[in-house]
């Protein structure tokens, strides 16, 4: 299993493909919504998409298992 970095910003907006072997991992019309503190809307990364570990949240490619660990 190879780890990576991306973006959140980039994941919400673009399609991620493994970087290792390809494979389609998420895209942004697969986003959800939410109310931030000032009662506005965001978008966020869809719910079950998303995993945490001890090193942060990360994307996981569903073939190879590569993690992509989400950066601000």
């Amino acid at each position: 299993m190879k780890e990576f970095t991306v973006s959140r910003t980039k994941v919400l907006k673009e399609n991620l493909y493994c970087d290792n072997c390809g494979t389609w991992i998420y895209c942004p019309e697969m986003n959800a919504t939410a109310k931030n503190e000032e009662g506005g809307i965001i978008e966020r990364i869809g719910e079950g998409c998303l995993h945490q570990d001890a090193k942060g949240d990360f994307l996981e490619c569903p073939d190879c298992k590569s993690r992509y660990y989400l950066i601000e």
